[in-house]
């Protein structure tokens, strides 16, 4: 929300919000530009069709005629929140010209992963959403964006095609929908400020008794959310932060491993602990899923929707705090491995082992767990989650105990 300002209070306020403006445009630009470049989409000349991969750029968003290093101040403010409203209008029309639909037809007629364009895409991932930027968007959204934009990179790294296809697909689909709810409000809220720095700049005084006045500031009221976004914002800057020291806490240790017979058997003595978990957390699924399905078929309404969630944990009463302060509050930090099955799967499995056949399809001795000594060995995708994509090292693997791992099981109705 913005508060009643002085006109010498509105120049911090009027550069936050152009600056803000533009570093949304720019984003949005090139995602846009660059995903009409590689799909080779054409717009017709002269359309009324603004066409995202022309795009003005952010020099071509001039002050007005007659706005210059001479012009007086309250002009130069005004003339800043114009520029970013153009900023945020031209957004919607961008966005606006690309759907779906449009999206699957060039896809198919042009292939969006032929070759020449596979250095385009992979620069659209470099340019993915991050919470830092889209802090606007609500929770769900902001993780929604996260979780593809992590997709798009590993299926870079990895040199999955169909993988990174199908992470800009959807991360072109959310962000769209976000911003075709974002933009609207923000415009209006902007043309409230403008509104609002001409009449404190013109010395016109606001009728505090007004009815005008006071719808005005009840609806500022319901619509402010910053300080939420606030606490939201610090909170992720937090657990930021936290993460990058995890990580290097992570590098250095592996590094530091050594590649001894003792070690390395530990390591295959877990690998061969959590080969039996995964085998169960499929089997105790399944068996759920049955039972669930049974009771329905029984008339229980009350459990006509279920998801169950069956995951390996890793918990030890050993205090670990003096190594690093915060990485087994909870289990979640570590990517345990999950297993999952819905009143309404894909499809039904035949039996409790096809929950696992794609974990199963290949050895994950990958990344982290690319080992000379896992040569011939396999290695499981749980194994995969806690040390390569989780925040444990090599080094924490020497002091975990197998009976410390166990099969965690929630059931959501």
């Amino acid at each position: 929300m913005f508060e009643r300002k002085k006109p010498d209070e509105f120049e911090d306020l009027a550069e936050k919000e152009m600056s803000k403006a533009f570093r949304y445009y720019n984003y949005v630009r090139e995602f846009y530009g660059y995903l009409c470049d590689s799909l080779d989409l054409v717009f017709e000349e002269g359309c009324d069709e603004f066409d995202p991969a022309h795009a003005p750029a952010e020099k071509e968003f001039l002050p007005a005629n007659g706005i210059n290093e001479n012009s007086p101040a309250k002009a130069k403010l005004v003339d800043q929140v114009t520029r970013a409203i153009h900023a945020y209008t031209t957004m919607r029309t961008m966005i606006a010209v690309l759907d779906e639909q449009r999206i699957e037809k060039a896809e198919q007629e042009r292939g969006i992963l032929q070759d020449p364009h596979k250095f385009a895409l992979t620069s659209i991932a470099e340019y993915f959403p991050t919470s830092s930027l889209w802090h606007e968007f609500d929770e769900r959204a902001q993780k929604q964006l996260d979780k593809y934009a992590n997709d798009a990179q590993s299926a870079v790294l990895l040199m999955d095609p169909l993988s990174l296809e199908s992470a800009i697909h959807k991360i072109f689909a959310e962000q769209k929908a976000c911003l075709e709810r974002f933009l609207p409000e923000k415009v209006k809220e902007l043309e409230n400020l403008r509104n609002e720095m001409e009449m404190s700049c013109n010395g016109k005084k606001v009728d505090r008794n007004s009815q005008e006045y006071v719808d005005s500031i009840m609806e500022l009221l319901i619509k402010d959310r910053g300080w939420l976004k606030d606490r939201r914002r610090s909170k992720r800057e937090d657990e930021h932060h936290q993460n990058l020291q995890l990580l290097s806490r992570k590098v250095l240790a592996n590094a530091r491993f050594e590649h001894s017979k003792e070690n390395i058997d530990k390591l295959l003595q877990l690998n061969k602990r959590l080969i039996e978990l995964q085998d169960e957390c499929a089997k105790v699924t399944f068996n759920m899923y049955k039972d669930m399905m049974a009771l329905m078929a029984q008339g229980k309404t009350y459990y006509k929707t279920f998801c169950i969630e069956t995951s390996i944990i890793y918990e030890s009463e050993e205090n670990w705090e003096g190594e690093v302060s915060g990485l087994y509050d909870s289990y979640d930090k570590a990517n345990s491995f999950e297993v999952g099955l819905s009143d309404a799967p894909g499809r039904v499995p035949a039996d409790y082992k096809e929950l696992n056949a794609w974990h199963e399809d290949l050895s994950w001795n990958i990344e982290t767990l690319d080992l000379p000594e896992f040569k011939d060995e396999y290695i499981c995708f749980a194994m995969h989650k806690f040390f390569a994509d989780g925040k444990y090292s090599l080094e924490d693997a020497m002091r975990m105990k197998p009976e410390e791992f166990y099969v965690h099981t929630e059931i959501h109705i």
